[in-house]
């Protein structure tokens, strides 16, 4: 496990698988392409993840030492990437939000590795503050999404979550450009997430935090 420097306490953490290098890379260039295209758009700046979860925690040690847990008996999972995927609308930003698209048989694994870590750690969650996160959206989201965020703090869970690593949240104004530059580049095949990463919030924007290697 390494661990980042901290300078304040940070309420909210985001808890993610990372792609190894070379999927990295090749969402880090298409979000290089967004970025010249849109300039900057919601998720951009983000580093290349796999979101798992997100609540608040009032105290840290038990969720890092139950994360070390897992991630010492999860073998790194397969992504076999099969094009680009987007959610139209999105319910969170409203936006055209661009995203890697999985295979059904990998997204089954991720499904039970979300499964694991929410039953692991949603316990240790400050209840009001992460279901207050999410209340203001509740007129977009589903009786089902809204359920999630009442019993575990998360409103994508189980077969209604949709595992993806995101490019960006685009402008609807924006997104004909950039959907016509990025359409026929996604990246494709088989690749690996080899870390549990653990990211704090920071006005918005997930700091790393804590890391493992999948090696199991």
């Amino acid at each position: 496990m390494t661990t980042a420097s901290k300078s304040s306490q940070e309420d909210f953490l985001v808890f993610a698988l990372s792609p190894c290098s070379v999927l990295d890379d090749a969402i880090r260039k298409a979000k290089a392409k967004t970025q010249a295209i849109a300039g900057d758009q919601t998720y951009l700046s983000h580093p290349p993840h796999l979101t798992l979860y997100v609540s608040a925690f009032d105290s840290r040690e038990k969720v890092i030492e139950r994360c070390a847990q897992l991630a010492a008996k999860w073998t790194p999972p397969k992504l076999a990437i099969t094009g680009w995927q987007y959610f139209s609308g999105d319910v969170l930003t409203g936006n055209q939000t661009l995203v890697c698209e999985i295979d059904d048989e990998c997204k089954t694994t991720l499904r039970n590795y979300q499964r694991e870590l929410i039953e692991e750690i949603s316990g240790q969650r400050c209840v009001l503050a992460s279901s207050n996160r999410y209340r203001p959206h509740f007129g977009n989201l589903s009786q089902v999404r809204q359920q999630a965020v009442e019993r575990v703090g998360f409103p994508f869970v189980d077969c209604d979550w949709i595992p993806h690593l995101t490019i960006a949240s685009i402008d609807s104004n924006q997104w004909s450009e950039v959907w016509n530059a990025l359409r026929t580049e996604p990246p494709l095949g088989d690749f690996f997430c080899t870390k549990l990463t653990l990211f704090e919030l920071q006005d918005g924007n997930p700091r790393a935090y804590c890391e493992w290697n999948l090696v199991g």
